[in-house]
């Protein structure tokens, strides 16, 4: 156990290491605007777009061993959730449940919207795992 790991001899993530929501609205915004500049939205494809800016989204942000630019954040259980549906002068509310740790677990959440036919929203749920 060293101290860049872990903060003081407690088992928690330094501060280099936590969730750092900033950067990763930034990324997932970057990751949702390539996407839909790219991919135009139809209601027959949403299951399979949202299923794949999830994984375009969590790629973007997990480290892999030849990419140095992605965030490290070790032991830590990443969720990615996308909710991509039609407007049609309709109000939704989405909400999540669980147990959390407000020292050590976060999420960060966004929404597209830049489109008069259709909304997105994606959440990350960093959850610290020891």
């Amino acid at each position: 156990m060293s101290d860049d790991e872990y903060a003081k001899g407690e088992i928690e993530p330094s501060w280099k290491k936590r969730f750092n929501v900033d950067k990763l609205r930034s990324k997932m915004e970057t990751a949702m605007r390539n996407y839909f500049d790219k991919n135009p939205y139809s209601t027959e494809d949403a299951a399979y777009m949202s299923q794949e800016l999830s994984k375009i989204i969590r790629d973007k942000i997990l480290p892999s061993d030849s990419d140095s630019t992605k965030l490290r954040m070790p032991r830590h259980k990443i969720i990615v959730q996308v909710f991509l549906g039609q407007k049609k002068e309709q109000k939704i509310c989405l909400t999540a449940k669980g147990y959390w740790d407000h020292y050590v677990d976060n999420y960060v959440s966004l929404t597209y919207d830049d489109d008069p036919d259709f909304f997105c929203s994606a959440i990350i749920f960093g959850l610290y795992c020891d």
